[in-house]
């Protein structure tokens, strides 16, 4: 009989002690990651080819203006605050890169 109540008192404090630490909080990651090493591979007078090669394809895309491709990574670690970072990419009618635009990782 002390077996039995032995391993429910084992069992008990175990499942109880998970308790103590509070809920699971994931990271969230989402979009393309961007590092600033990829950015600076740009170049204007790349082709969207050239820039897609680099970066993948781009989360936006303007259905309306095929001369904007925009990159946004987003990630939150531990419920903690939510860091962005943004690269729009401008395109002339030759489909030629001539801005460059970043918006960093909010703090």
């Amino acid at each position: 009989m002390k077996k039995v109540s032995l391993f429910t008192l084992a069992a008990l404090s175990l499942i109880l002690s998970g308790c103590a630490l509070g809920p699971h909080v994931p990271n969230v990651q989402q979009g393309n990651v961007i590092k600033q090493a990829m950015v600076n591979q740009i170049k204007p007078g790349m082709s969207k080819e050239q820039v897609k090669f680099l970066l993948g394809d781009p989360l936006l895309v303007d259905t309306f203006d095929n001369h904007y491709l925009t990159y946004i990574f987003t990630k939150q670690v531990d419920g903690g605050r939510i860091k962005r970072k943004r690269v729009t990419l401008q395109f002339n009618n030759n489909y030629q890169l001539v801005k460059i635009r970043q918006y960093p990782l909010k703090k």
